[in-house]
């Protein structure tokens, strides 16, 4: 008797191993994507997204406690959401060329992929999530980095719209592009060269990458 009870124990046991990881990976939401099809699934169907981008294991968990129904339904609705899990040793993955990628983040972008807002704290699956999504919502109404990066693509380059880039890309911890950083450097005079505000402002934007903004994709 006793044998049996420990058969079962030891069956019952097993089947939690190998049946609740599956489990737990359906209920998950987001769902873990590739983010290459959510880039494409964006531009396609017109929508931002929302990413929960991390370097950590399967068992990440992307919010302090469970996503209220509120939040799903908008993210469901009117984003493009997915978990994106990013290898360390994966160098040439767009998150990874274009970010610093120290801690898992939450991160909002238009259709482009271009960031709207970015977290890097973890945040709760209720009202902090909504907030979150309303704030995201507010500020793509506004100045965006991708309604900026569209003016330089048209070929402006006023210094003024440089420099604005040149900010949202720390605020974003991105690397700097390469050739609108030389764009940039090309109109200031000596004086401003000369000025210390604008060294350290200069040295802050580093390191640089060299694939251009001036290309469709980001």
């Amino acid at each position: 008797m006793n044998h049996f009870k420990f058969q079962s124990a030891v069956f019952i046991f097993l089947c939690w191993v190998f049946v609740y990881p599956a489990i737990a990976q359906q209920q998950t939401f987001p769902q873990k994507e590739d983010y290459l099809q959510l880039l494409e699934r964006a531009a396609k169907e017109n929508k931002p997204m929302f990413l929960v981008v991390h370097q950590r294991d399967d068992q990440f968990i992307p919010f302090r406690g469970s996503v209220s129904k509120k939040a799903k339904d908008i993210l469901s609705t009117q984003f493009v959401s997915g978990i994106v899990q990013v290898d360390r040793d994966e160098f040439d993955h767009p998150l990874q060329r274009a970010f610093y990628l120290n801690k898992p983040m939450y991160l909002v972008t238009d259709k482009d992929g271009i960031p709207i807002l970015r977290i890097d704290k973890a945040v709760d699956g209720g009202d902090e999530l909504e907030r979150l999504i309303d704030s995201a919502n507010t500020l793509a109404k506004a100045e965006t980095l991708g309604k900026l990066i569209a003016e330089y693509r048209k070929g402006i380059r006023q210094q003024s719209l440089l420099n604005k880039i040149l900010r949202y890309n720390q605020t974003f911890d991105q690397y700097t592009d390469q050739q609108l950083l030389s764009d940039y450097i090309a109109q200031l005079t000596i004086e401003q060269l000369n000025n210390f505000e604008t060294v350290v402002f200069l040295l802050s934007c580093g390191p640089v990458y060299s694939r251009s903004l001036t290309k469709p994709t980001f």
